[in-house]
């Protein structure tokens, strides 16, 4: 606990939160606390590792697929709604693919 409030925004509710959801749900390649000393002490710093690492796990179109989904949705979507979006976009995408047209993703997903 010590490590984490050393951190520059420690005092950040957000951060914390989002520091100990990051933590829990790793797959561990070290013990949590070395985990813990290596993240940025910075919300927008740890916001943006954990983004590079989802598009280091899941690609970079499927992130901002998912981000623009979830933006552009009122009141929020839940967890099947996201995925039957993506599944749904993600076809198209393919179809458009084995078309030979170019796509621009950011559009694509966009106009819908």
């Amino acid at each position: 606990m010590e490590v984490m409030m050393e951190k520059k925004d420690s005092g950040n509710a957000l951060y914390l939160v989002l520091a100990v959801e990051f933590l829990t749900s790793l797959e561990r390649n070290m013990p949590a606390l070395e985990e813990a000393t290596v993240l940025p002490g910075t919300l927008t710093e740890l916001m943006d590792h954990m983004f590079d690492l989802l598009e280091d796990q899941h690609g970079k179109e499927l992130v901002r697929a998912a981000l623009m989904f979830l933006e552009s949705a009122r009141h929020g979507l839940t967890q099947a709604e996201l995925l039957q979006l993506l599944q749904s976009s993600e076809r198209e995408l393919e179809e458009k693919v084995q078309l030979d047209d170019p796509i621009d993703l950011e559009n694509e997903l966009l106009v819908r």
